[in-house]
């Protein structure tokens, strides 16, 4: 009987050590310091665009589109202060079927932007538009609950491309809006 719990024991212990592994494998293979959005946020910001956190909409989203199939890695965001405990819906949708190809409520650092893993794979196509979606409908009395880090100036000029992805429109709307290529909402992806 002691050889058999002890067997199950180790055994337990190697299933958990594999596990952890292989998350951290995952995690090593995906930067979230690079990024094609990065890239054109950054861009944007040193072409005299400004940092902001605004838009007291319930949804940010941006349509976006890849120059080569792409496997998303990480999903960031950063919540505004105040709803660190309050999760956020995010979704990616493939505009040419109409499909939600990712979504997840999760929680979000306030004070830099945090990073979730999909739990399974997302694949993305060539060429096909996507939308990446961030919803708060959780927002109590407080409709500035809704607000969110994005980039702009009074005349945005769309669309935005750099290495491969181009956003091509972005949206604000649900208790407000809608308000269309206003900004860019910042949700990062990182891809494989």
């Amino acid at each position: 009987m002691r050889i058999l719990k002890f067997i199950f024991i180790i055994s337990s212990i190697g299933i958990y050590a594999l596990s952890c592994t292989q998350e951290k494998d995952e995690l090593m293979e995906c930067d979230p310091n690079y990024s094609e959005f990065k890239n054109i946020f950054t861009a944007t910001l040193a072409s005299g665009y400004s940092d902001e956190v605004t838009m007291d909409t319930e949804v940010h989203e941006y349509t976006f589109n890849l120059s080569n199939p792409q496997e998303l890695c990480m999903v960031g965001y950063r919540s505004v202060s105040g709803m660190e405990s309050t999760p956020y819906l995010m979704q990616i949708i493939d505009l040419s079927t109409n499909t939600i190809i990712y979504g997840d409520s999760k929680t979000f650092s306030s004070t830099e932007t945090s990073y979730i893993l999909p739990a399974t794979p997302v694949y993305f196509q060539a060429g096909v538009d996507y939308s990446v979606r961030r919803t708060q409908t959780d927002w109590g009395t407080n409709i500035g609950n809704t607000i969110g880090r994005v980039v702009r100036k009074d005349s945005m000029s769309f669309p935005y491309s750099m290495n491969g992805m181009t956003i091509s429109t972005t949206n604000f709307y649900q208790n407000g809006g809608p308000l269309i290529d206003f900004a860019i909402p910042y949700i990062d992806l990182i891809f494989k």
